[in-house]
């Protein structure tokens, strides 16, 4: 299964400095997924308004690189990589709170999503409010819940999640890694289907578009490059207030699996 690819990243028209980071590793010597599918991505943001969140995550980037190497090219069970999944949530909390202990204390928090793929399977951690999607077909087939308080109000149905894009506490929240000592990932495994299109973002992006928007542009045929820079611009031209980061893999071309798109809708691990 070989596969486009493309990550990008930008400050944003009204910020300083990039507090995102991100990362896409394969199996092979090029920068392209080979014929096994297999590939590690990670992005993480930094929480706006805290001390040192372009540090923190960096640091969490460095720690889900260190360990997503190690996953690759490796015949690893089920249990085997939601326990690799884990420990990059844990040892890039415990490198956060070792390096604020060290500073002064100082406040260090981020988001972390991360996702690995065997080339049939697709495991997905995350702690916060950056994303992975899932589009196939046009529409929207899987997305990560958020750990925020708006994601909370949008459960219990109080509020949509358009609304939740523009409540005044959406920055809140519920989850991050540096800011308490065991922030439980939730862990996802999810079957690939050809056709699919697998978005990694952080809310400078997604919270630009509804999912009809990022649908139709993942279905007009340009590459990852182009679809995804497409995106981050657009988003750094509506709004532009926070970094834009994006990771864009896919589509599937090669896959045993056809059919009706059946995702589920709870993490198989979480606290």
């Amino acid at each position: 299964m070989q596969l486009d690819n493309a990550m990008m990243s930008i400050k944003g028209k009204m910020r300083e400095r990039d507090e995102d980071a991100i990362c896409l590793i394969t199996s092979s010597l090029e920068s392209e997924i080979d014929r096994q599918g297999e590939f590690f991505c990670a992005l993480a943001d930094g929480m706006g308004g805290m001390e040192r969140g372009e540090l923190a995550s960096k640091l969490s980037i460095s720690e889900a690189r260190h360990i997503g190497t190690s996953m690759l090219s490796k015949d690893l069970s089920p249990a085997e990589i939601v326990n690799a999944i884990k420990r990059i949530f844990q040892n890039a909390n415990e490198a956060l709170i070792s390096y604020a202990g060290r500073n002064g204390n100082a406040k260090m928090g981020t988001t972390l999503v991360v996702a690995y793929s065997n080339g049939t399977e697709l495991y997905v951690g995350n702690v916060g409010d950056s994303r992975l999607y899932i589009f196939n077909g046009g529409k929207r087939s899987f997305r990560t819940a958020d750990h925020s308080y708006v994601q909370m109000l949008t459960d219990q149905g109080i509020i949509t999640e358009e609304e939740a894009k523009i409540h005044p506490r959406k920055n809140e929240m519920t989850r991050a890694i540096g800011l308490e000592d065991d922030p439980t990932p939730d862990i996802y495994r999810l079957r690939l289907f050809r056709g699919d299109s697998i978005l990694l973002c952080c809310d400078g992006l997604w919270e630009a578009y509804d999912d009809k928007i990022m649908a139709t542009t993942l279905m007009s045929n340009m590459s990852c490059r182009d679809s995804l820079e497409s995106m981050i611009l657009r988003a750094n031209e509506v709004d532009g207030s926070d970094n834009i980061s994006g990771i864009l893999i896919g589509p599937v071309v090669e896959t045993t699996e056809e059919g009706a798109l059946k995702r589920p809708t709870k993490p198989i691990a979480s606290e």
